[in-house]
């Protein structure tokens, strides 16, 4: 399968690098972020040393976009549920558009909806998608006002 890792470079970039060779090593291809170091931390927004150097901040985050919408999940690298400002902004848009979406722990202070059957391990994440292959479904919702909210909100039947 083919996905993208999301999660603070500037607290967590090292781990996610580990996280990557083991997808790649059990078949997947991660599209983003690519294996390379930090050069730099501009105002929070982590530069690579793989990024182009004629690319804006604007410019490198529209090619993790490119990147994660053709994407057959994101996985999220929260430890203790944290995500960044930049992690927060990509949700947003990745639900947006409907990419399945696993993360390590719940996210913290960030009110999106987190499906049931999402958070799950990295190594369980691995081992579903080499057994199965194929993406574990997420779990019916049972609280019936976000089930219904939802379900309006994906048909355009919006509440005022």
């Amino acid at each position: 399968m083919i996905g993208c890792i999301i999660g603070s470079f500037r607290k967590y970039y090292d781990d996610i690098i580990s996280i990557i060779r083991l997808f790649e090593e059990n078949g997947h291809e991660i599209l983003s972020p690519k294996i390379s170091c930090i050069d730099r931390d501009e105002d929070g927004f982590v530069i690579l040393k793989s990024d182009n150097v004629n690319y804006s901040h604007v410019d490198i985050q529209t090619l993790v976009f490119h990147r994660v919408f053709q994407s057959d999940f994101v996985y999220v690298w929260n430890p203790n549920g944290y995500v960044g400002r930049t992690t927060c902004y990509e949700l947003g848009r990745i639900i947006e558009r409907n990419v399945p979406i696993y993360y390590k722990e719940v996210p913290k202070d960030v009110p999106i909806y987190i499906p049931r059957g999402s958070v799950i391990s990295v190594e369980e994440f691995i081992e579903y998608l080499n057994s199965k292959n194929k993406l574990p479904k997420y779990l019916e919702e049972n609280n019936a006002i976000t089930k219904e909210l939802l379900s309006d909100l994906a048909n355009n039947k919006f509440h005022n």
